[in-house]
């Protein structure tokens, strides 16, 4: 009989592939939906977040999106964008 991986294991993984839906789903908008124009202003967006190093983003502080527990940050929203400034390889700053 096959072991179970743990609660914690689960929930990263379901984190992850959500992240990575959330991540596919933004860059089919972007190449879809905007025109030229709107695309060179998002790139200068990402050029500009690559530039300084940091990805500053701005969230509400709520039991759902983004809150501290212990001291330690916790959150939908600030898990998404923890895997975010991490796979643009920035540091991220709320």
């Amino acid at each position: 009989m096959k072991k179970l991986p743990s609660y914690h294991v689960r929930k990263a993984r379901r984190t992850l592939v959500i992240a990575a839906f959330i991540a596919v789903s933004f860059v089919f908008m972007i190449g879809k939906t905007q025109k030229a124009k709107k695309n060179a202003k998002a790139v200068n967006v990402l050029e500009r977040i690559l530039e300084r190093d940091t990805l500053i983003a701005l969230t509400n502080y709520n039991s759902i999106s983004y809150f501290s527990y212990r001291g330690r940050p916790m959150g939908f929203q600030y898990d998404m964008l923890t895997l975010f400034a991490n796979y643009l390889g920035v540091e991220l700053r709320i």
